[in-house]
């Protein structure tokens, strides 16, 4: 596994998202990499400064079931607390902008079905790096 990742981030407002199916932005593209206590995140942008997740205030660290995405829950006071790092771009919720079958479905689902395929793609590795982030927490514990 690389050092680095290329990654969007998407902040989760805590609980919205989760539970309306609400539209979730495109997210910042960028590369995402793990120090040795802490997780660090450096948006493509040079108009975006870079985020720095110190282990240490790190309350969770998971996959999305079904998804190549590590999602992140900070200790408060963080704000926000939740964080996704999609390890592929994450899906449009807008209007189908085609005419394939899958179009007819409704945004979440399309979007949904197209992170499930990529899970397929990418799943082993998103479970990799939820792994060595645990294993990073657990040696800055220490």
């Amino acid at each position: 596994m690389s050092a680095e990742k290329p990654v969007w981030m998407v902040e989760v407002s805590e609980g919205s998202l989760l539970r309306s199916r609400g539209p979730v932005s495109s997210g910042i593209k960028g590369r995402l990499a793990l120090e040795p206590s802490r997780l660090v995140f450096t948006p493509e942008s040079p108009d975006e400064i870079p985020v720095a997740f110190p282990l240490r205030d790190v309350k969770r660290v998971g996959k999305t079931p079904g998804s190549p995405v590590v999602q992140v829950r900070m200790r408060r006071p963080h704000t926000p607390r939740v964080f996704w790092f999609y390890f592929v771009e994450p899906p449009r919720l807008g209007p189908a902008e085609d005419r394939r079958p899958v179009a007819n479905l409704s945004p979440y689902k399309r979007g949904k079905t197209k992170l499930a395929l990529w899970n397929d793609l990418r799943g082993d590795e998103v479970g990799e790096w939820v792994e060595r982030i645990r294993g990073a927490q657990a040696s800055a514990e220490r």
